[in-house]
């Protein structure tokens, strides 16, 4: 199996989780429509991140060795993680209140406060992907005992039926996070076990999967207030294997533009998390306004790309200085 369209995907996943937070960066009282449209096309694009992860591991897990499997994560993952938290936790907790927890946190000690901010992500916006996905890694052995055994799969529409009801957060953290995921990791793992042959199915039916991504888009617009989340879950979990599909078709369009930011989506990840608050800061600071203006459709557009484009060249250079050092401080 080529990997070039997997490559594409995250490539897709990562564009469409710095999208999402590009659009949350602007005011949108004027175009509360345009939002809530932009919103369901790419609101929890960490579950493409989910998706495709789940797939990556039962493609890699044919020689699967644990010892190996964990070290590699702690070397890709973990290590990155904490090299680009550092910045973040000395401004959280030396310089600025984190928003995203309540006031009675300060009164912890500092190395109290670190150890939470690393166990659930909270220092920045996006990183609580991390603390979830890891106890993926923690189950992997497990899972590849599962998968193989093939019995895990028959629990799928279970763990579906959970992630639905489940939503989004919840009071366990990570493991909130991890229940809600699962479901789509799972998807992943499947797909990637039956690629060739849910490629054939998919091409008989994608049509009637597209409607079905534009109903659940639909869905998020008109029910945004009381079940967006709900649609959100289905929306993401119908459009994976349906991308998969399209970029499957069409792997020979994209050259190698898509497939190199594939390579480098988790030092994206990372970096962004930085640039668009820098971003923001600058905005203020020399605007003398104390929010970022209304949002549309170019503006959004273009902080995506700007951001991107940022985190790509960031990417690029610590590859060509750090060189096999790069992975284990930014990811990529």
């Amino acid at each position: 199996m080529f990997l070039s369209h997997i490559h594409n995907f995250r490539a897709l996943a990562i564009i469409g989780i710095i999208c999402t937070h590009s659009l949350d960066a602007f005011q949108w009282n004027d175009n509360p429509e345009v939002f809530r449209l932009f919103k369901s096309v790419v609101d929890g694009s960490s579950l493409l991140f989910t998706f495709i992860s789940g797939f990556l591991f039962q493609y890699l897990s044919k020689n699967f060795e644990k010892e190996k499997y964990w070290k590699n994560k702690v070397k890709n993952v973990i290590s990155p993680y904490f090299f680009m938290s550092i910045p973040a936790l000395y401004y959280f907790t030396q310089i600025e209140i984190q928003d995203s927890v309540e006031a009675s946190f300060y009164a912890l000690p500092t190395y109290q406060q670190i150890l939470y901010f690393l166990g659930t992500g909270r220092h920045m916006a996006p990183y609580w992907f991390v603390p979830a996905v890891t106890i993926f890694f923690i189950l992997g052995p497990f899972l590849v005992w599962a998968e193989r055994e093939g019995t895990i799969y028959k629990l799928m529409p279970l763990f579906i039926v959970i992630s639905f009801f489940h939503g989004k957060g919840g009071q366990l953290g990570p493991l909130s996070h991890a229940i809600y995921m699962f479901s789509i990791y799972l998807a992943g793992m499947y797909f990637a076990r039956h690629h060739d042959r849910l490629i054939i199915t998919i091409s008989k039916y994608h049509l009637i999967l597209l409607a079905a991504t534009i109903l659940f888009s639909l869905g998020q617009i008109i029910y945004y207030e009381e079940y967006r989340n709900y649609f959100m879950y289905l929306h993401k979990l119908v459009i994976c294997p349906l991308l998969i599909y399209y970029l499957y078709q069409t792997r020979e369009l994209f050259g190698h533009t898509l497939t190199k930011i594939g390579h480098f989506s988790f030092g994206i990840f990372f970096i962004h998390a930085y640039i668009l608050p820098l971003l923001k800061r600058i905005y203020v600071k020399f605007t003398d306004h104390i929010e970022m203006p209304e949002g549309d459709i170019i503006s959004s557009v273009g902080l995506t790309l700007f951001v991107l484009i940022i985190c790509v060249l960031i990417v690029s250079l610590s590859n060509k200085v750090g060189k096999k050092y790069s992975k284990l401080v930014i990811g990529s």
